[in-house]
């Protein structure tokens, strides 16, 4: 179901999180009882680890670094290099929740640190660039730019809050998860398909340009007309007509 139990054992500075051992947690049956079970166990406090909320985020994350990207027309070398951060973020992550001992916190921090690389390289070089290539690419940078930086920061404080410090029960961690990621997709998208319409005729000139380029037309040789080299067997012109 995409989802794993945490249990605390202990009280107090000494209390430790672990995964849930099902047969200490189950009482079995009047007929068959659980000789390991555990009541004190079964009743101490739980807390969902959703691994499937960090899997699809490998794919959603990079995805729409591509777009972004794809919209600038960033070169390969730069796109590359938001895509392995962007994944090594939420790889980072990932690792972090799935940790229980306090080497969580340093694959956090290094999920932060790519989390600062992702920005600075989107907002100094490919921000840039998008001011080069127009004020209508550079709108469409800016609006879906800052749907996914602000979107992952604020993820990166309810990691934080959440699954890291337990900091607010695990409905309102569900409920806060839900609503940002249902918020970021929807306003990605949305402003994705704004910015088609709006790069839409620029885009079209682009390929117009580059199809009569490949032709030749637009140079002043192959606006000229056709150019006659020599004698042929009808003549001059019709030689190479022919």
């Amino acid at each position: 179901n995409g989802l794993l139990v945490l249990r605390k054992s202990g009280t107090g500075l000494k209390s430790v999180w672990a995964y849930t051992n099902p047969l200490m947690a189950t009482e079995g049956d009047p007929k068959h009882p659980n000789p390991l079970f555990d009541s004190a166990y079964s009743h101490a406090p739980t807390y969902p680890f959703f691994y499937i909320r960090y899997m699809s985020a490998l794919l959603t994350s990079p995805i729409m670094v591509h777009y972004i990207c794809q919209v600038v027309g960033v070169p390969r070398s730069t796109t590359w290099s938001l895509l392995f951060c962007s994944v090594a973020m939420v790889a980072s992550l990932f690792a972090a929740a799935g940790i229980t001992g306090s080497s969580r916190w340093t694959f956090w921090v290094v999920g932060i640190v790519f989390y600062f690389a992702v920005a600075i390289v989107m907002s100094r070089d490919v921000g840039n660039l998008a001011m080069k290539r127009g004020k209508t690419v550079f709108l469409v940078f800016t609006q879906l730019s800052t749907v996914v930086l602000v979107s992952w920061c604020v993820l990166a404080v309810l990691w934080l809050v959440g699954i890291g410090c337990k900091a607010v029960s695990s409905d309102v961690d569900i409920c806060m998860h839900a609503l940002v990621e249902l918020a970021t997709q929807c306003s990605f998208a949305s402003a994705l398909v704004k910015g088609g319409k709006l790069l839409g005729p620029s885009l079209t000139r682009d390929r117009q340009r580059r199809e009569m380029a490949g032709t030749g037309y637009d140079t002043p040789e192959g606006q000229a007309g056709p150019l006659f080299s020599g004698a042929g067997v009808l003549g001059d012109d019709l030689g190479d007509l022919e």
